[in-house]
């Protein structure tokens, strides 16, 4: 706000200039009138005429330049200083922060959004790679399962997937605490051992959903004991991030380009995860890998060494539960399940 000595000086200084004219205009008009007298030398009087018409001129023409046409100029050139600096500062907040911002931004739902699926599609098209980390996958490996044998995910080179570790008990239950409070359910020990089970399980039904593609896309899982915070999918020329504390089913996503510092923050945390996972699958038909899984011997007996206490057939009958939910959710968007979504 302007302080109210500067605006008393801008007062007194317009109300000096008013008076000044006021007398000049003054002298002009005298010195005009004077002309008109009776004086002997024709001379005097057209000098005095001429001085005065010209005084009373300087005035007429310093009145419309300085109090009408020079406002509306310094208002131009404050604009343009303004517009000037404005430019500088963006450019300057660009410089500073565009590593750390989103390139889009999907607001959270109930439902899941198409908007994102046209920018998954495109990523995946331009990758060679997908990775992702998080806890159970379930919509991942259902993604997955469906598109198997969809061109653009069998010409990915590699698959990677970051989950939960189900032998290590305190990120599962601070994942079990997180989703209780999403739904607002109160964390008793009841719900949380509950919800601590569905997790591992859902856990066990992603390994038998990779195993069972493995003849159609080759995958692997690393395990991870972080707390399960975020979920992020990422690909050569950019990433997902989703924060999982969120009031609703699907929160809200934070797309990044491959030039963010955000992005090489994220790819650091997966290389590393990968680097020190607890334990690793990978599943191929195929190949001399100790950590390969390519018979269903294998497959039973690294689920055992996980803490499963289920059937492979089990498992599966759940899996088939869980992807007929998600194609009904596919079919309220009007997704088709036979192109990358």
């Amino acid at each position: 706000m302007t302080s109210e000595p500067a605006d008393l000086a801008r007062r007194y200084t317009r109300l000096l200039t008013l008076n000044t004219l006021a007398v000049v205009l003054a002298i002009g008009l005298v010195l005009v009138g004077l002309s008109f007298l009776p004086i002997p030398s024709t001379a005097v009087t057209l000098a005095i005429g001429s001085v005065g018409s010209g005084v009373v001129a300087s005035v007429v023409v310093y009145a419309i330049v300085s109090l009408r046409l020079d406002p509306i100029r310094q208002a131009e050139q404050t604009n343009r200083i303004i517009s000037q600096v404005n430019d500088i500062w963006y450019q300057q907040f660009n410089q500073r922060f565009q590593e750390w911002l989103p390139t889009h931004t999907y607001t959270g739902s109930e439902v899941l959004r198409r908007d994102l699926r046209e920018e998954f599609a495109r990523l995946v098209k331009s990758s060679d790679r997908y990775d992702y980390k998080g806890g159970t996958a379930n919509y991942t490996t259902f993604r997955l399962f469906t598109l198997a044998r969809h061109p653009d995910i069998r010409r990915l080179h590699e698959i990677r997937l970051c989950l939960l570790d189900p032998r290590q008990m305190t990120p599962l239950k601070a994942f079990g605490v997180q989703q209780l409070q999403q739904r607002r359910i109160t964390a008793t020990d009841d719900e949380i051992e509950a919800i601590t089970a569905r997790i591992k399980n859902d856990i066990y039904i992603s390994i038998v959903a990779l195993f069972d593609i493995r003849h159609a896309v080759s995958t692997a899982i690393y395990f991870h004991g972080d707390l399960p915070v975020s979920r992020c999918e990422m690909f050569d020329d950019g990433m997902f991030l989703t924060y999982y504390q969120a009031d609703v089913k699907y929160p809200p996503v934070f797309q990044f380009a491959a030039n963010t510092s955000s992005f090489r923050t994220y790819k650091q945390n997966m290389d590393l995860t990968r680097e020190f996972a607890a334990k690793v699958l990978r599943f191929d038909r195929t190949g001399p890998s100790a950590d390969l899984v390519h018979t269903a011997e294998l497959l039973q007996q690294r689920l055992t060494d996980l803490g499963c206490r289920e059937s492979v057939a089990t498992l599966r009958e759940q899996m088939e539960a869980r992807f007929v939910a998600l194609r009904r959710e596919l079919e309220v968007v009007h997704m088709d399940p036979k192109e990358l979504f």
